[in-house]
């Protein structure tokens, strides 16, 4: 049982993150699908090399960085946020400068420290089970990727792995509407080093929108494009995490952060509030 002054909180956090990448690439169509032999060893890769986060006792930390282009000043508009995960059994705890989110004590709790709020949930069995951080363990979602994805994998030097998932396209628009994922890991420890998803989303070329965007700094003239005589304008966003560093022992898991350092209970009653650095923030609580 893992010390219960020390618990955690849930992946939609960096890990989270992957998972929605992975739902925004799905949103292509398949073309033809790819034979099974030529995803069946990248995606044992895949799962082998995020097999980290479901062990007992988990810790990483990570830098991810938001990037928007292109702008006019020559460098796109970004944004980077620092996160700790833990994970201790059931429990987890991520946290970045501006959120927190636990999972402990069967509660939810989300700490918005820009918003100044807590919000309080129940964590009921249905909550836990959408907490799988292998989703390519199921056959459906293997079925999914095999029909929906070219995947590839390579290497980088004799330490390194990559693996590289793009959506297959069946309509001409699709060209416009690009993605990528790219994950890159240590061979020999099979650990993630850093994951970056790409995408190149369609804008219409009104002129209405190039005013917008000429107004938020965005370079239009870089951005223009065209499919059957119709312009478009491409704007291109990248996310990008970096795992700065890994341990699966109990030891550092166990140094958790604990929601009551934050948030205090009064069990007469049953009110929550903020405490320390977060006393004024308003709380929320569904149960």
């Amino acid at each position: 049982m893992c010390n219960r002054r020390r618990d955690s909180c849930r992946p939609a956090t960096t890990l989270g993150k992957l998972a929605l990448a992975c739902g925004l690439l799905a949103g292509h169509h398949s073309a033809s699908a790819q034979h099974a032999r030529d995803t069946t060893a990248a995606i044992r890769d895949f799962d082998a090399v995020l097999a980290f986060a479901i062990q007992p006792y988990v810790y990483y930390s990570s830098t991810t960085y938001l990037l928007t282009g292109p702008m006019r000043s020559g460098r796109d508009s970004g944004t980077s946020e620092h996160g700790k995960f833990y994970k201790c059994g059931d429990d987890m705890y991520y946290g970045t400068e501006d959120q927190e989110l636990y999972i402990q004590d069967s509660l939810y709790i989300t700490i918005n420290h820009e918003r100044k709020a807590i919000d309080i949930q129940r964590v009921d069995v249905a909550t836990k089970k959408n907490l799988d951080l292998l989703p390519l363990k199921k056959a459906a979602i293997r079925r999914l990727f095999r029909d929906r994805f070219l995947i590839s994998e390579t290497s980088v030097g004799a330490d390194t792995g990559v693996i590289i998932i793009r959506p297959q396209t069946m309509f001409p628009s699709d060209r416009l509407r690009r993605s990528e994922m790219r994950l890159e890991f240590a061979k020999q420890s099979l650990l993630p080093l850093f994951m970056e998803v790409t995408m190149h989303l369609p804008e219409d070329g009104s002129t209405q929108t190039r005013t917008q965007l000429k107004e938020k700094g965005f370079n239009v003239s870089h951005m223009a494009d065209s499919l059957n005589g119709v312009p478009y304008l491409v704007l291109n966003e990248r996310a990008s995490i970096h795992f700065d560093q890994i341990a699966t022992s109990k030891e550092q898991a166990e140094l958790m952060p604990h929601w009551t350092d934050k948030v205090s209970f009064d069990p007469i009653s049953g009110q929550f509030q903020g405490k320390g650095d977060c006393a004024n923030y308003r709380v929320t609580k569904t149960f």
